[in-house]
């Protein structure tokens, strides 16, 4: 276990434990289950305990980690109170039997949604086809054979002692630090390691959905997968489209009127990125340019990047915009480094080190297109 202190002039403490999960941690048979483990979770009444201490709790599942986490006033007495029972709700098993089929029914639900609403299910594609592996939540198939001592014994190897981060970030003091490590050490006790499930996705395990959009489609124009390191994904997907002269929107939109949404989206995995536009409600008559616009987005990224004034300005407006962010996104961002391998020591460390970095490279001849009709 290694806690890892971000201390901040805030009126509020952060406390998220990172754990490695996800799809990427899952066997073929039981993709979705950590999301489904994180749902289990949150129906334990020890939450009503850290919401009377006036801290707010919630979790977030990536296909290669979880964090799961509490942030609150920073009072000794109310951060005591609400971490014990936080690692209560988050080590008991008995209310997973009551949870259980309600849970189930739940995520169900969540994938029949998404399956049916292209603007969401895009996503998912996009990702399937970039890394071979299904979303967080799962399949229909994967998450109706999950059983309830899947979920039992999956989360008994999840949270071990040498699988876990933890991040103290904020008002953090000497007590805080030594409250954290005795709660966690005497409640995460087991040794066993999470690693990486080695065997190929079978091919059976595929999204399905069924779709009519109407006059409409719904296109994600991905590059190739690059080796690239955290940084230059945030670069390529912030910086190179922060302020108002976008390059995603003045191409995609404006020149060539392709739908009422355009987004750069960078899906990264293990320390591989590809670089993606995203377009939403494009008529079916203009699909034909889609080609040459993203030939165009190309050149545009090119100018920028060559332009170091104008890669500057662009860096400046991502810093002021990230510490303007909200609390989630920033931990969100410490807990990915962290999984990386590298640990900042401050948060404005990181920021440094994101503006430093080499954006990925957009290949228009090699892109590949996934479009919903």
């Amino acid at each position: 276990m290694k806690i890892h202190i971000f201390s901040q002039k805030t009126n509020i403490i952060f406390c998220g434990i990172v754990f490695p999960a996800g799809t990427i941690y899952e066997p073929p048979h039981l993709k979705g289950i950590s999301h489904f483990v994180e749902h289990m979770i949150f129906t334990s009444s020890h939450f009503f305990e850290v919401e009377q201490n006036g801290f707010i709790a919630d979790a977030i599942t990536y296909p290669d980690f979880m964090i799961i986490y509490l942030y609150g006033p920073p009072e000794i007495s109310h951060f005591r109170s609400a971490l014990n029972a936080f690692a209560s709700a988050l080590c008991a098993d008995a209310y997973f039997h009551d949870a259980f089929e309600t849970v189930k029914k739940t995520i169900l639900s969540e994938i029949y949604e998404t399956n049916s609403n292209p603007s969401k299910l895009i996503y998912d594609l996009l990702f399937y086809n970039t890394f071979h592996e299904v979303p967080v939540y799962g399949t229909t198939d994967t998450v109706s054979a999950i059983t309830l001592e899947d979920c039992i014994i999956f989360k008994k190897y999840l949270f071990s002692q040498k699988n876990i981060n933890v991040i103290l970030y904020g008002d953090v003091g000497r007590k805080h630090i030594n409250i954290t490590r005795d709660i966690i050490t005497r409640v995460f006790t087991g040794n066993t390691i999470l690693s990486r499930f080695q065997s190929p996705l079978k091919k059976n395990i595929q999204i399905d959905f069924d779709l009519n959009c109407g006059d409409v489609c719904f296109i994600a124009a991905t590059s190739p997968c690059q080796r690239a390191d955290f940084p230059s994904a945030v670069f390529t997907e912030s910086v190179l489209t922060i302020g108002s002269e976008n390059p995603v929107t003045e191409i995609f939109l404006q020149k060539y009127g392709l739908g009422d949404t355009a987004e750069l989206v960078v899906n990264y995995l293990e320390h591989l990125a590809a670089p993606c536009v995203v377009l939403h409600n494009i008529p079916k008559k203009q699909v034909k340019v889609i080609d040459k616009a993203v030939r165009d987005f190309a050149e545009r990224i090119d100018e920028i990047c060559d332009n170091a004034d104008a890669l500057e300005y662009r860096k400046k407006l991502f810093c002021s915009s990230v510490y303007s962010q909200n609390l989630e996104y920033k931990i969100t961002i410490l807990a990915r480094y962290i999984m990386d391998g590298f640990c900042p020591r401050s948060f404005s460390e990181m920021i440094e080190h994101f503006c430093s970095a080499e954006p990925l490279v957009f290949l228009p001849e090699k892109i590949r297109k996934i479009c919903i009709f």
